[in-house]
C-alpha cells in the first residue's frame, strides 16, 4: 500500500505583508512608548510640586501653632499696614519673629523663624515670594486676636522648565493672647 500524502499549498506571507506589518507594529510601538513617556515625566512633576507643597504645608504649620500659643503680639502692630512678617511672646518666654528674608544659599527668599532671646535664625520655607502679614484691627476694650498670613512660593517642575505659583493664605486666631485690655 502506498501511503498518500495530501497536497496542500503552503501559506506563506509576501514581503510586502510583512513589511506592512512591521510598520503598524512600529508605528504601534513608538505610540505606547511616546504614552508612557510623558505620564513618567507628569507622575515626576506631581510628585516634585507634592513633596514641594507638603513642605510648605508643614512650615506654615509650625508657624501657625507657634502663633496661636502666643502670650503677646509684638508685631506688626494690629490695624496698621501689610508687613513682612510676625513677632510674639511664647509660653516660654521667648521672643519669636517669622520675617522673610533672603535664603541661606542667598538664591531666592525664604522665611526664617528667629529666637530673638538666643539670637538664633533657622530657615523655615524656601523659595518665597513672599510672606505678608496683617494683624485685624481689636474692637474696642479688646487685644488683637487675629494675624492674617499670606505666604506666596514659587515651585520649580522636576525639569527645572516651568515655575509654579503657590499662595497659602491663613487666618491665625490667637488663643494664648488675654482677650481684655484694661482702657
Amino acid at each position: 500500500m502506498k501511503c498518500r500524502r495530501s497536497h496542500l499549498p503552503l501559506q506563506s506571507f509576501t514581503l510586502i505583508e510583512v513589511l506592512l506589518a512591521a510598520a503598524l507594529m512600529s508605528v504601534l510601538l513608538g505610540g505606547v512608548y511616546s504614552l508612557w513617556t510623558v505620564s513618567e515625566k507628569s507622575g515626576k512633576k506631581l510628585s516634585t510640586s507634592g513633596v514641594q507643597m507638603q513642605e510648605i504645608r508643614l512650615g506654615v504649620k509650625k508657624m501657625m501653632n507657634e502663633l496661636q500659643e502666643g502670650l503677646a503680639l509684638y508685631y506688626p502692630h494690629p490695624g496698621g499696614l501689610t508687613q513682612r512678617g510676625v513677632g510674639f511672646l511664647n509660653a516660654r518666654g521667648e521672643v519669636i519673629m517669622y520675617y522673610e528674608h533672603l535664603s541661606a544659599d542667598e538664591t531666592g527668599k525664604a522665611i526664617w523663624r528667629a529666637d530673638l532671646n538666643a539670637g538664633t535664625a533657622e530657615e523655615l520655607i524656601r523659595d518665597v515670594a513672599w510672606l505678608r502679614t496683617t494683624v485685624l484691627p481689636a474692637a474696642r476694650g479688646k487685644e488683637a486676636s487675629c494675624v492674617n498670613l499670606d505666604v506666596s512660593l514659587f515651585g520649580q517642575s522636576a525639569t527645572g522648565t516651568t515655575t509654579a505659583q503657590y499662595n497659602v493664605v491663613t487666618s491665625v486666631f490667637l488663643r494664648g493672647l488675654q482677650r481684655d485690655v484694661p482702657e
